[in-house]
């Protein structure tokens, strides 16, 4: 099998100027050379001017406690995922667990545990379900994905060899083939001796990738993607052995689809780029987005925050006329079931915000959340939005929505 490293570039000078508009939406939508679709988007979307109303979203089950004992009390949630049944399995990091809840929220069972033997996790990081109903779970602190069956029973594990670190958000996932990708780093040869922290934190030239791991059935699989890389230059702020970035600095965003292809954005601009595995643009969305200023009381919060204090301690500076005068546009892509793109935009409101873009790209609107829901990815299926949210003495809590509006 080949390995492929795939070099990725949208070159804006290709668009062909073809451009077509539509009576009810007020975008437009110009074809690349290449065949990729750019789709521009107004600020409003098409449903301030359909009839009816929005999609709204309608508590309907929380899964969580404040105190007490048993599986419904959650010390750290790590990400969840919701099966075609709908039910919830929810990752308890700090428990080094997966618990698994019923529909109606009913506690059915739970994977693994802390510790290194089988069935056994250190650090929980992706969780996923193959074709025939069985569970992945991905282990970097222990350097395997361990496999159980539909009722919890422990069917295999798997050697992961990945020089990548765990404890951030799973950026992999299942292909509809069954393709386990993951992340790995590019180290270059001269860069193998350094140490795995070092190496992580990208000195010595390396760089993230995306490779294919491994394939359900058995099969033998190898293939490797370079990930698009950040543009825009952090604002930060250094001290002996400690540095500080600007809360306001942009990032780049990406997001696994289990069709073939990946989704990113870096969040300077309204701009989200779909291209395939193989490294093809498919489509670019772009959205007018009037820019959110930041406040001298958010900057203040910042400076009088228990990280900023002890950047001073350690004898740092910090300069808030180097802060950013605006906001990032956004901060997260999730994609739903039926392909519609939800894009958490950053607003000046506390609620949560949600952009909806249609599988043709098109803006439709936005769907509001409560502002304890956390960046946690939430999952959409069908009319059902699932999300980690915070509660009072900042308990997590994972909570089903009803999303009234969308049939």
């Amino acid at each position: 099998m080949r390995t492929r490293i795939v070099r990725f570039c949208i070159f804006a000078t290709l668009l062909s100027g073809c451009a077509e508009a539509s009576s009810e939406w007020a975008g437009t939508v110009e074809t690349m050379e290449n065949g990729a679709r750019l789709v521009r988007n107004p600020e409003t979307g098409l449903w301030s001017q359909d009839e009816g109303e929005p999609w709204v979203l309608e508590e309907e089950l929380r899964i969580g406690r404040e105190d007490g004992e048993g599986g419904d009390v959650f010390g750290a949630i790590g990400s969840i995922h919701v099966d075609a049944a709908g039910r919830i399995y929810i990752v308890e990091t700090q428990a080094r667990e997966v618990r698994v809840f019923a529909p109606d929220g009913t506690m059915l069972r739970v994977l693994g545990g802390e510790g290194e033997g089988p069935g056994e996790f250190r650090i929980l990081s992706g969780v996923f379900r193959d074709g025939s109903g069985a569970t992945w779970v991905t282990d970097p602190g222990n350097a395997r994905y361990t496999r159980f069956d539909s009722l919890g029973t422990l069917l295999e594990t798997r050697p992961r060899e990945s020089r990548a670190m765990g404890g951030g958000p799973f950026l992999g996932g299942l292909t509809e083939d069954g393709v386990l990708y993951d992340t790995d780093l590019d180290v270059p040869a001269e860069s193998a001796d350094l140490p795995p922290l070092m190496l992580a934190a990208g000195m010595g030239g390396t760089r993230l990738i995306l490779r294919a791991m491994l394939a359900v059935d058995g099969r033998a699989v190898s293939d490797t993607i370079e990930l698009p890389a950040a543009t825009v230059e952090p604002v930060t702020f250094r001290t002996q052995g400690m540095m500080m970035g600007s809360p306001f600095n942009a990032r780049l965003h990406m997001l696994f689809d289990p069709s073939g292809s990946i989704w990113w954005g870096e969040s300077d601009e309204y701009r989200v780029y779909r291209r395939t595995l193989d490294g093809d643009t498919l489509m670019v969305i772009e959205r007018a987005h009037t820019p959110v200023p930041v406040t001298a009381d958010e900057i203040g919060e910042w400076l009088a925050s228990d990280a900023a204090k002890r950047f001073r301690e350690r004898g740092g500076e910090l300069d808030p006329s180097q802060l950013q005068d605006v906001k990032p546009a956004f901060d997260g892509l999730f994609l739903d079931d039926a392909g519609f793109l939800w894009v958490r935009r950053i607003t000046a409101e506390p609620d949560v915000r949600f952009d909806v873009f249609d599988p043709e790209g098109r803006y439709l609107g936005a769907v509001t959340g409560p502002s304890e829901m956390v960046r946690q990815a939430p999952v959409i299926r069908g009319d059902r939005l699932y999300a980690v949210v915070r509660g009072e003495y900042d308990v997590p809590y994972v909570v089903r929505y009803r999303i009234r509006g969308r049939g």
